[in-house]
């Protein structure tokens, strides 16, 4: 049974992870079915076709935004922000069965990566800005270096994962804080879709830069003694 029934308009808010997952639809063979995670009237999940997506991307308003979409027809929606979110463009993923995990399919979810067949390509979309003066700044990116080359050892493989994890529970500890319902599974699930992506893209955790102290009057006094010896 279709979420949104025509005729029918709701207001749903994204989600913390911000992003829109596919995978194939298991009623329409050949075709892509949608899902975000989020809330609304009905359930914590919006699903439905590629149709759906392309009207709520062209004005995605970030995580924790909220928009109200209207069906207008058996493949018509429209859809507008009510209160806009942090501004960022969503991410689109695929659920890897083997690993159960995310993979992530693009960075920024467009029309032309959520297309409605499965060997097809979406439409151009304008994707329109959130309201001005509405908006929050992104988190500043972890730091990382891309490297273009070399295979991983595994120290470099604990210290991305520990630099994954280590940025997951900072995000959910922000969303804790702010009211959300999070817990140790869903920090581990976003640490090891990081990990997954990062080490698809080249990308090794940055080492820590050592820096050196400068020694004390009284430090610097036993040293000199000490040489007297």
């Amino acid at each position: 049974m279709p979420q949104i029934k025509i005729g029918e308009t709701v207001n749903f808010t994204v989600g913390a992870y911000n992003s829109i997952s596919r995978g194939p639809s298991q009623q329409a063979h050949g075709t892509w079915y949608y899902s975000i995670k989020g809330s609304f009237a009905g359930g914590d999940k919006l699903q439905g076709t590629a149709h759906l997506i392309w009207s709520m991307l062209e004005c995605w308003p970030g995580s924790g935004g909220v928009m109200a979409i209207t069906r207008t027809g058996a493949e018509d929606f429209s859809s507008s922000v009510v209160t806009a979110g942090d501004g960022q463009p969503p991410k689109l993923e695929e659920y890897n069965a083997a690993a159960r995990s995310f993979n992530t399919v693009a960075p920024v979810a467009t029309g032309e990566t959520c297309p409605n067949e499965i060997d097809g390509t979406g439409p151009a979309i304008q994707i329109q800005a959130p309201p001005a003066g509405k908006t929050t700044a992104a988190a500043p990116a972890a730091t990382v270096t891309p490297v273009t080359s070399g295979a991983y050892e595994l120290q470099d493989l604990g210290d991305l994962a520990e630099q994954c994890m280590h940025r997951a529970s900072g995000i959910m500890r922000k969303f804790g804080e702010a009211g959300w319902d999070v817990d140790t599974q869903t920090a581990i699930s976003l640490g090891q879709s990081m990990f997954n992506q990062a080490t698809r893209l080249g990308i090794r955790a940055e080492k820590p830069k050592v820096v050196e102290e400068e020694l004390s009057e009284r430090d610097a006094a036993i040293e000199l003694a000490l040489e007297d010896f």
